[in-house]
């Protein structure tokens, strides 16, 4: 392996405006490699590096394994943080579930810290499994792209400085430098879904269908993504407006996209609001069109979406989907922050059927259904204090989080 292509690969990703980034390392060899990489690279770059762990708490010998790397980073005169995941017994996908989680700590660590960059260890060899496991779902071209050099998800930004670096040839560059490297276990289990398409990629190899081939056709197909996503991203720049009580609405030019930027466009759009990690599968945003254009209504990730009769569509949440009362100084439904004088006194929530009841009628041209799950200030008796509505006579005042200029910024990184 050629060690100034992993630092070439590192400046064009990372912004130069950056002064620290960190490194996710698990001990394994990738993340390892990666982080020799990355601290000889900061040598000439200059560039604050640290060392961030997470022990998933589903092996004993997870915390063994966080030591050595905090004795790894400590060699290399780096800071190290170990990030515990609290958990009960996991159902379902505990690999996905396990990922998950590690994206948010360590983005809930990184943005404590003013880390701004997380750099990643995923391989050429990832990217061809990921190929094999997105053709065996029938995925269409976000799926096949594969894994992005980079991407943005709860407020950090992620690159993959080594994706065109095969799995061996950091193996060799540890060899080299005389670092050890874990092996974890669970990358010879065959009940993942990983580990099987892993298993069979030196049998394609036999047939041409080698670990560069499947790579390099997932990053054909990223600059056959970016130019869908930047029709989205036009479109939802001249389509998409947000309502005065924060509903989104797509007008009627809608009908005219092509179904392609139709489907992405909603999904994205729904993946935002949510807070979802990833967009809903494909075929339930495609089932939820059909549903509009057939009946006028449907849900989907929590938000009724609804066909007006002049064909503009309005997504608003369902009020059985909201977020409890929380304290008024503090974000609520992931959405909407109220900023003023007396507000520990105070608890932000929907406005409810109650709420509803006691506000001006000219305000209930919006209908209660669309109405009832904005948000409100309410003391601590129940007493409704301020809504979100324009002219209201309140020192208080709600910020979207979610306005329109936030989704143009998410649909630019994701």
């Amino acid at each position: 392996m050629r060690v100034d292509s992993a630092y070439t690969a590192i400046d064009n990703l990372l912004d130069p405006s950056i002064n620290q980034l960190a490194v996710a390392v698990s001990g394994g060899g990738d993340s390892l490699a990666l982080l020799h990489l990355v601290h000889s690279w900061s040598e000439v770059s200059t560039k604050k590096i640290y060392a961030v762990t997470v022990d998933h708490r589903l092996r004993p010998e997870a915390q063994q394994e966080s030591q050595f790397v905090k004795a790894v980073a400590k060699n290399l005169d780096l800071p190290h943080e170990t990030l515990v995941w609290k958990h009960n017994n996991i159902h379902g996908n505990i690999a996905e579930a396990a990922r998950q989680a590690r994206y948010r700590l360590i983005s809930e660590w990184a943005c404590a810290n003013g880390i701004d960059t997380i750099c990643l260890g995923h391989t050429q060899n990832d990217q061809a499994e990921t190929m094999l496991m997105q053709l065996a779902r029938k995925a269409g071209v976000d799926g096949l792209s594969g894994i992005p050099f980079k991407n943005e998800r709860y407020g950090v930004k992620w690159i993959r400085p080594l994706l065109r670096i095969k799995r061996q040839e950091l193996r060799d560059y540890l060899n080299t430098i005389g670092s050890p490297w874990i092996e974890d276990p669970t990358n010879y289990d065959s009940k993942f879904e990983r580990i099987k398409f892993r298993n069979i990629v030196p049998l394609l190899a036999q047939a041409g269908l080698t670990v560069e081939a499947l790579a390099g056709s997932a990053e054909n197909l990223q600059n056959s993504k970016q130019i869908i996503d930047d029709v989205v991203l036009a479109s939802a720049q001249r389509i998409v407006n947000v309502t005065k009580i924060g509903e989104y609405v797509l007008s009627a030019e809608f009908w005219e996209l092509r179904h392609e930027i139709q489907v992405k466009l909603l999904a994205r759009m729904l993946q935002f609001l949510s807070n979802e990690p990833k967009p809903r599968r494909m075929t339930s945003v495609k089932n939820c069109i059909s549903q509009l254009s057939e009946n006028g209504a449907a849900t989907l990730s929590k938000f009724c979406v609804k066909k007006c009769p002049r064909g503009e569509i309005l997504v608003y949440q369902n009020l059985s989907n909201v977020q409890s009362p929380t304290a008024a100084n503090c974000l609520w439904n992931g959405r909407w922050l109220v900023r003023g004088s007396g507000l520990n006194r105070l608890r932000l929530e929907a406005l409810g059927n109650k709420g509803f009841e006691a506000i001006d009628d000219t305000k209930k041209e919006y209908g209660r259904k669309r109405l009832v799950s904005s948000p409100s200030l309410w003391t601590k008796e129940q007493q409704l204090v301020a809504t979100l509505f324009e002219n209201q006579k309140t020192e208080f005042e709600f910020v979207d989080t979610k306005g329109k200029l936030r989704l143009i910024e998410f649909l630019k990184v994701n």
